[in-house]
């Protein structure tokens, strides 16, 4: 069974990865994504996870996605990423057509917090700088200050001052998210995808993190996807969706005011 899983993931892997193309474009990340009629279908599984989808994504803008989970929001990030194509219709950047795309350009300029944190064996500084051969110390342990992580920062003479303990499975689940923001924070992107990137935190840090996702509103194209409503309130334009399908848009003001699923949403989680 095990040796079955891990070929069906080699598998997976081959066929979404994309074969090198000496014509790829340079993406230009800092441009408009359109989504034009798309729709995404996963082997086995009867119904498509997106359904004739289409929507812009501005530049610089913040926009969010929310339905309740199956509704195809993590789809649409895994497209925004290039981690899969559709399986009908079209993506374009800046005007580009995403198959055409340098892959690997691409997913440099993205920083992803996935609701699932990721956190490697070893020191702090290399969860948040990747093992970067010049790392930037001092930005480091300014962002693990910001995320509340001071805690993990000492002065040990060590990695210019950042303690190197251990930075695996013995950290909570609210450290582990946080210590995946400040990774993602600590790169150079042009689109940040956070899904679901403060669910293991309290309210008051919660805020705090989301006035440190707020600096970056106007700088970079922010897609935010979100069960807890009161996290998007500063969205520019919200997207809902319901089995794969986009079924309204517009300004949290203009959503409540439509009294639409949107406005049902809110009023079930009694915002």
């Amino acid at each position: 069974g095990s040796l079955q899983l891990y070929r069906n993931l080699q598998q997976e892997l081959a066929d979404n990865t994309r074969i090198h193309n000496p014509d790829a474009v340079a993406p230009d990340t800092t441009g408009d994504i359109e989504f034009s009629n798309v729709s995404v279908s996963y082997p086995g599984e009867e119904r498509d996870a997106l359904q004739h989808v289409s929507f812009t994504v501005p530049a610089r803008k913040t926009i969010a996605l929310v339905g309740p989970s199956g509704s195809g929001k993590s789809t649409i990030a895994n497209l925004l990423t290039g981690l899969i194509n559709p399986s009908e219709g079209e993506m374009k950047l800046a005007g580009t057509p995403y198959l055409s795309l340098d892959s690997d350009l691409l997913k440099s300029k993205i920083a992803y917090v996935t609701q699932e944190s990721v956190v490697f064996r070893g020191s702090v500084l290399k969860n948040v700088t990747m093992w970067e051969q010049d790392p930037n110390f001092g930005r480091t342990e300014q962002l693990l200050g910001r995320v509340d992580l001071k805690h993990l920062v000492g002065r040990t003479g060590e990695e210019n001052g950042l303690d190197v303990r251990s930075a695996g499975t013995d950290i909570s689940g609210g450290e582990r998210q946080r210590l995946s923001i400040a990774r993602e924070l600590y790169r150079q992107f042009d689109l940040l995808i956070l899904d679901e990137a403060t669910s293991a935190l309290d309210s008051e840090l919660e805020t705090r993190i989301d006035e440190l996702f707020q600096e970056v509103k106007g700088k970079a194209t922010v897609v935010v996807i979100a069960h807890r409503l009161s996290t998007i309130r500063n969205a520019d334009v919200i997207h809902v969706l319901d089995t794969g399908q986009l079924v309204e848009s517009g300004s949290y003001d203009e959503l409540i005011d439509n009294g639409g699923p949107f406005a049902k949403m809110i009023d079930s989680q009694a915002l």
